[in-house]
């Protein structure tokens, strides 16, 4: 070590020890047992997994997330990560680890702001679809490489995620987590069917699938009842506060959400007693979506709520905002429907998994890395 390095050295061991700088040259010249260099300690079990999200995108090497967005490739069964790429998801493992340990914490909250309403920002869904693509893609070069124990570990990892944002409680985030277990349950099924999966990596994967068939797998109900909350956060002050200008007001924030109507011209002219009877309607449309969420038939109800929708009968407001659920039944359905085909894909291909097992004792703990 030179003159500089030494000096370097006595500098730092005054503030926080030799130990710590030991540390940090080894990792900083490659040199294997390091502590810097070993696997990440595991995260405490109490820690919260959505401030660990936050800061594992503000690590991400942002190379590696634009080469991985780049060559993205889902839907492409014999899509290969380019060698580039591949060396980089190798340098970035440190990273992927820690991404693995955060999806198994059991405790998440993103402290939204519901009390912001429409204007609710959900910055970290973006973060999360790019989780799911580095973890996929690293998944796919780690099964090629005869890993595939590894490679389910960070497509399990994908579904842990979608069990996390979905208690976020707004729709949006639902239907995130709905696509990203879309993606991992598609790089699962072309892993598969190459056979490069062994009983171990397939047994693992059923495990994490058949946690998200609870009863609202996808927390869809919770997100209803809070979406009603927050319309009515935003629209009922309005109402209370703008007077004789409660229309005006109105329109003008559906024209910030970018809204821009017939409807919208409608509202503009309306009377503080008009504006809240749509508001009333509005809460009353939100109030059947909830009672109509998670039955047998509730694909029919959607589709008449809709109908009376465009009739209607819930006001210009509702008309202008309320959201598709008929769509969003529909995914929401899908990806149900796709789980339960992969859990039958990989048992088909093995010993299934016991009934009694699930993914919810593996996600509250954290195992060493």
């Amino acid at each position: 070590m030179d003159t500089t390095n030494r000096c370097v050295r006595l500098a730092w061991g005054a503030a926080v020890g030799a130990a710590v700088l030991m540390a940090v040259a080894a990792a900083a010249a490659g040199q294997p047992g390091g502590a810097a260099s070993a696997a990440p300690k595991a995260a405490p079990r109490d820690r919260n997994a959505a401030l660990e999200y936050m800061t594992l995108q503000e690590q991400m090497d942002k190379n590696l997330s634009a080469l991985v967005s780049e060559e993205w490739r889902p839907n492409e069964a014999d899509w290969v990560p380019s060698e580039k790429l591949a060396l980089m998801l190798e340098d970035n493992q440190r990273l992927i680890k820690r991404l693995i340990e955060t999806s198994r914490l059991p405790n998440y909250d993103m402290q939204l702001r519901y009390e912001e309403g429409f204007s609710l920002v959900v910055p970290h869904l973006g973060h999360i679809r790019q989780f799911t693509r580095v973890l996929a893609t690293d998944a796919r070069r780690l099964a090629l490489a005869g890993r595939g124990d590894e490679a389910v570990e960070r497509l399990a990892s994908v579904l842990r995620m979608a069990r996390h944002v979905s208690d976020d409680r707004v729709l949006i985030s639902s239907l995130v987590a709905v696509a990203v277990v879309s993606a991992a349950h598609k790089q699962a099924e072309q892993l598969a069917g190459e056979g490069l999966l062994g009983e171990r990596a397939r047994r693992e994967y059923v495990r994490a699938a058949r946690a998200l068939l609870s009863d609202d797998p996808f927390g869809v109900a919770r997100c209803l009842a809070m979406e009603r909350t927050m319309a009515m956060q935003t629209m009922r002050p309005i109402v209370e506060n703008s007077g004789a200008a409660a229309g005006k007001d109105i329109a003008a924030q559906l024209r910030r959400l970018q809204i821009s109507s017939d409807g919208v011209k409608a509202l503009a002219t309306m009377t503080q007693e008009e504006v809240q009877t749509q508001v009333d309607l509005m809460d009353r449309f939100y109030a059947a979506l909830v009672a109509a969420w998670g039955k047998s038939d509730t694909p029919a109800r959607l589709d008449d709520l809709e109908k009376r929708l465009e009739a209607g009968d819930f006001g210009v407001l509702t008309r202008e905002i309320g959201p598709a659920l008929s769509r969003a039944h529909g995914s929401v359905d899908k990806a149900i429907k796709e789980t339960r085909a992969i859990i039958a894909l990989l048992e088909a291909a093995g010993q299934p998994a016991p009934q009694d097992e699930d993914e919810h004792p593996e996600q509250e703990h954290v195992e060493d890395q």
